[in-house]
């Protein structure tokens, strides 16, 4: 029997250096990121897997971006915080793909309802 081996995208491996730079106190509260470009350029990667990583640090709670301003993190950044290995028990085998083509049936159906119903 084949044995499963979990695939990790770009994005993930650089949400969880970021993530354990942030936990144990590298970067601390409040204390911006470096911009998306040096990141960019310290993990070797593209800034839109920067983009991609900072958006799931932002959807986990422990930083805040606002354009023109950065990206920081959160002085509340350790509160509450669920661990990735709570997430992926709970989700198992949901990923990306799957998650998109479950979105797209989903939006397009209810585009459709709201349409059908529409009035003036």
């Amino acid at each position: 029997m084949a044995q499963r081996h979990e695939r990790t995208s770009l994005a993930d491996g650089i949400v969880e250096k970021l993530r354990r730079m942030i936990l144990d106190g590298e970067i601390p509260p409040g204390e911006f990121l470096p911009t998306r470009e040096e990141l960019a350029s310290q993990f070797g990667v593209g800034q839109s897997t920067i983009h991609e990583a900072i958006r799931v640090l932002n959807a986990i709670g422990l930083v805040r971006s606002r354009a023109g301003k950065g990206t920081w993190v959160r002085h509340d950044a350790a509160e509450g915080l669920i661990s990735p290995e709570a997430i992926k028990s709970r989700l198992s085998d949901l990923n990306t793909q799957m998650t998109y083509e479950v979105r797209t049936v989903l939006e397009i159906s209810l585009a459709e309802f709201a349409a059908q119903r529409a009035t003036p």
